[in-house]
């Protein structure tokens, strides 16, 4: 994007607040794409739901649903002030997490002090919770168009890096799915070193597979079935080539702007598909030039 015909503007001065902005973003598919390619959310055909609601009445900013409408992380945004993102509003992520029943959040800000962001990293790693601290840039034209720019501060710890799964106890980050992926996490990387390269509460996947940019992962539901997802953050987007030999290797694949998927019943399906994506990867059947 060519920025030296824009001017910078805040939340406050374009959309006068948070709660019209978070509504901007759920509305505007585009803007919304592109915040969940930035923290690598990839749940398939989901929805941005603004102005969700605890059951006491609180207001979460946005909700983040895939398409079997299960919240899978909360949103809460931060107009800039002289003190930038304030703990009030990193601490009442935690508070939606639990009432939604989900273990990921995404704070928005413009701003934050390395104290606050030493606060996020202490939820990271002391706590169940995986949060994104992401940035926001808003520019507009003379036309009065708007820009909006995301730009993560803080990722979630991988699952080995979190302090909590350490002490004593059967503390789980993510407790349908975090032990499962953990032990087919160490049963395929000791039958075959480097299997799987990450694992989180979430999931398991291999990144950047043979240094084209790909991620290659495979995602538990709460339905019993099993997402394997190709994510490209948006390398291949519009990319006929890449989508129609995507096709060609499975022609069950769902492709969406920064990542393509296919649903299996169980594990074993999924395996062998993931290890059937990474192949295709290194033997250049799937073409990603």
């Amino acid at each position: 994007m060519e920025l030296l015909n824009l001017t910078q503007t805040s939340i406050k001065e374009q959309f006068g607040g948070e709660v019209p902005f978070t509504k901007y973003i759920s509305t505007n598919k585009d803007i919304a794409d592109s915040l969940l390619s930035e923290i690598e959310l990839s749940v398939g055909d989901y929805s941005i739901q603004a102005e969700e609601h605890t059951t006491d009445s609180k207001r979460v900013d946005c909700v983040i649903r895939d398409e079997e409408k299960e919240i899978v992380s909360v949103v809460e945004a931060m107009s800039i002030d002289r003190r930038g993102l304030d703990s009030i509003h990193v601490s009442k992520t935690s508070y939606y997490c639990y009432d939604k029943d989900c273990y990921d959040a995404v704070i928005i800000c413009e701003d934050s002090s390395e104290h606050i962001k030493g606060y996020v990293r202490w939820f990271n790693e002391e706590t169940p919770l995986n949060v994104h601290l992401v940035q926001v840039k808003i520019y507009k034209d003379k036309e009065e168009k708007i820009f909006i720019l995301f730009n993560v501060l803080i990722r979630p710890n991988d699952i080995n890096q979190k302090k909590i799964i350490n002490k004593n106890g059967p503390t789980k980050t993510r407790p349908d799915f975090t032990d499962f992926l953990k032990q087919k996490f160490d049963e395929c990387n000791n039958t075959v070193k480097g299997t799987f390269t990450h694992q989180t509460g979430r999931y398991v996947s291999t990144n950047n597979v043979a240094g084209l940019g790909c991620n290659v992962g495979i995602t538990p539901r709460k339905n019993g079935t099993f997402h394997i997802d190709y994510y490209h953050n948006e390398k291949y987007k519009d990319n006929e080539t890449f989508n129609q030999s995507l096709k060609q290797l499975d022609s069950s694949f769902k492709i969406k702007r920064n990542n393509a998927y296919v649903t299996t019943d169980n594990w074993d399906d999924a395996f062998s598909t993931h290890q059937k994506m990474v192949k295709a990867l290194q033997n250049k059947e799937v073409i990603v030039s």
